[in-house]
């Protein structure tokens, strides 16, 4: 019997100087166009996903409408309704744009039609909060007079909104323009 010889051939990381695959104009077009439509496909099913849990959650809190006795279970009944509705409003309206998620505001003449509806953007979150701690000043109450359930309930809401608001920063698109500065400036080539 004769011993076969294997070649073995040891395991190489890429490195730092090893040169990507160079794509042409035409590649690199067609790969960022195919990132952002991909993007914009995911954040659209997932808008839609999260659209479902304030508009559930709203719609759950309206027979206590006609259940609620007192004026604080009426001002509880009705806050619960309309902070998942407004959760629901900023996630579906008001999508976040990409310059939006870093934080830069934009002071220029042509941008006043963005600015105002960004002022009134905050103003809804801002109504929002205040009547998510509002419910949750409620449920705190509640809480501390052995409610628990009840608290549990008051709370909900102001949950919901918190979390809509922080799926819908997430949801925010991913800023291409660093790849679409690094595309190739030779043409023809």
């Amino acid at each position: 019997m004769m011993d076969t010889a294997r070649l073995r051939r040891t395991f190489k990381y890429p490195s730092d100087t090893d040169d990507p695959p160079d794509l042409d104009e035409e590649h690199q077009e067609e790969l960022l166009s195919s990132l952002k439509a991909e993007d914009e496909a995911t954040n659209k099913l997932y808008q839609r996903l999260f659209l479902a849990l304030p508009t559930v959650v709203s719609i759950a809190f309206v027979p206590s409408l006609f259940t609620s006795g007192d004026a604080a279970s009426a001002l509880v009944a009705v806050s619960s309704i309309i902070v998942p509705a407004i959760a629901a409003y900023l996630l579906y309206f008001h999508p976040i744009l990409t310059s939006e998620r870093q934080g830069l505001l934009s002071f220029s003449l042509q941008n006043e039609s963005k600015d105002s509806a960004r002022q009134r953007e905050q103003i809804v979150v801002m109504v929002g909060a205040s009547i998510a701690g509002i419910l949750t000043i409620f449920a705190g109450r509640a809480w501390m007079q052995g409610r628990g359930e009840d608290a549990v309930w008051t709370f909900l809401p102001a949950l919901v909104f918190g979390l809509t608001l922080f799926v819908r920063q997430q949801l925010a698109p991913v800023d291409l323009g660093e790849l679409q500065k690094a595309r190739y400036e030779l043409k023809g080539a």
